[in-house]
């Protein structure tokens, strides 16, 4: 609803479907705002945690060495996961896809000691389109991997634009970087809640800006900001979100818990 180009009918079809709702998941303060505003939601906001996102607070070996085989990945390279965002002209979204991977690849491997290799994932409005397509000579594909959550643990490092994948990733505390060269146009195509330069990760609107800022990123300084991001926008993910929905669930339906209580 908050989109500056959405018309009307495409307004009053968000509001009527978030009208069904009984009850919304929220992952932080600042999301019931959103609910509200963007989607014009009057009901109960829980104050839970996202679920899809606990998985990011256990010590899980297991998936990151499922999405190594599934890929064929190079177990002795780090993973930089590439997840931009969608524009509203689908057709214009990859253009704004120019980074040169082999320059970051470099920065990176500079920066942090290791070897890394690119997995990329387009958003799912692209996925019809895209889930295929060998876009890049280097990196692979995995836009029709089903589990966005997934990649997101096994990567170490997150390349985004714009997408919200950048707070769910840096629960972890790994590093974030954004590649704004479309800075200017997305504001005013869809705008933003909070303005970007008040994000705790470091972006560039070219390649080699965003080179600069991998290769002199300061991880301590990093983790406070995020921290301190965190805390402003009042996160509740700590990896206990599934038990306190999954106990307002019983909760509602009037059943035993796990100890024998109604």
């Amino acid at each position: 609803v908050d989109v500056p180009d959405y018309d009307n009918e495409i307004k009053e079809r968000i509001v009527k479907e978030f009208a069904k709702y009984d009850v919304c998941i929220s992952c932080s303060d600042a999301l019931d705002y959103e609910y509200r505003h963007a989607f014009g939601y009057k009901g109960e906001v829980l104050h839970t945690g996202y679920p899809r996102n606990d998985i990011f607070f256990r010590a899980d070996t297991h998936i990151k060495n499922k999405i190594y085989e599934l890929f064929g990945l190079d177990k002795n390279k780090g993973i930089i996961l590439y997840a931009p965002t969608f524009r509203n002209i689908r057709e214009k979204s990859v253009s704004r896809y120019d980074l040169d991977l082999d320059k970051i690849i470099q920065a990176a491997e500079n920066r942090f000691g290791m070897k890394y290799q690119v997995v990329y994932r387009f958003h799912y409005n692209l996925s019809d389109v895209y889930s295929d397509s060998q876009l890049f000579s280097r990196g692979v594909n995995a836009t029709s991997y089903p589990d966005m959550q997934e990649l997101l643990l096994a990567a170490d490092i997150l390349l985004t634009d714009y997408s919200s994948s950048m707070w769910d990733f840096s629960l972890q505390r790994k590093p974030v970087f954004l590649y704004h060269s479309d800075l200017d146009l997305y504001m005013s195509d869809r705008g933003f809640y909070s303005r970007p330069d008040e994000w705790p990760y470091p972006s560039g609107r070219s390649t080699e800006e965003l080179c600069r800022e991998i290769t002199t990123f300061d991880s301590e300084l990093y983790r406070m900001k995020v921290d301190e991001f965190f805390e402003k926008y009042g996160s509740y993910d700590d990896g206990h979100a599934t038990e306190r929905v999954v106990d307002r669930v019983l909760d509602v339906m009037r059943l035993p818990d796990k100890y024998g209580k109604a």
